[in-house]
């Protein structure tokens, strides 16, 4: 109900990875990569990973960290760094932080 103004009409109505795209995005911008391990998220609620191995269910694991994390301290209007793990652990030296807040 926090965001019920802000959310389409037809929310209750829409399919989940919707629906979790929207309630995120009243947080903060969602970008297409967050969109995309979103939609992963069957995968490991369903318990079908059997085509996902190595270094590629690593990966996403760290993106959906990183998201919770994101989500749960915005939410809390946590205003600092946080650790982007995906960004870290594939050396990527030019992101390895996430600015959440104001300041």
């Amino acid at each position: 109900n926090l965001f019920k103004a802000e959310l389409p009409k037809d929310y209750t109505s829409t399919g989940n990875i919707k629906k979790y795209t929207l309630l995120f995005g009243q947080l903060f911008p969602i970008s297409e990569d967050e969109v995309q391990t979103i939609e992963l998220r069957n995968v490991f609620l369903h318990g079908d990973i059997k085509d996902i191995s190595g270094e590629e269910m690593v990966h996403l694991m760290q993106k959906q960290i990183t998201l919770i994390y994101k989500l749960i301290l915005t939410y809390v209007k946590f205003d600092g760094y946080i650790i982007d793990h995906f960004a870290l652990n594939t050396k990527n030296p030019a992101s390895p932080f996430i600015k959440l807040g104001n300041n």
